[in-house]
């Protein structure tokens, strides 16, 4: 089973690749947004590896339920709405970049990009890191 060490040290990896493309200045806006998006799974999963009925999300996935999906539903058990919402927002703008095709930046802008980065991600990493306590 992955350890919560393992996930904080995938998160400080993807926030190193965000970094790396240039976060809020990036030609490659789309790809920072999916990297904050996979940096704030690994906040949640390692929130979820401290809490002992829950572990990972794939020790609690239903027969017929998506990874994805067991996420989701661990994040609405385990964390308030406004965790909840961060994370959806961020989930939502993920998978829209990975199908929406043309301009991605009338959707996406910087100061979106920003808020995901400034807003989103801190609040769901100080959340899940409370939960380490």
């Amino acid at each position: 089973m992955v350890k919560k060490v393992e996930h904080l040290n995938q998160a400080t990896w993807n926030h190193e690749v965000i970094i790396s493309l240039g976060e809020r200045k990036s030609k490659y806006l789309d790809w920072v947004i999916t990297v904050v998006f996979y940096e704030a799974i690994h906040y949640v999963e390692s929130a979820f590896a401290c809490i002992h009925d829950v572990g990972h999300t794939e020790r609690c996935q239903k027969v017929d339920e998506s990874p994805s999906g067991a996420r989701w539903r661990l994040v609405k058990k385990v964390f308030n709405r406004n965790v909840q919402q961060s994370f959806w927002e961020l989930e939502t703008a993920s998978k829209n970049l990975r199908y929406l095709l043309g301009d991605y930046q009338s959707y996406y802008d910087e100061a979106v990009v920003a808020g995901f980065i400034d807003s989103n991600l801190a609040l769901i990493k100080t959340e899940s890191i409370n939960k380490h306590i």
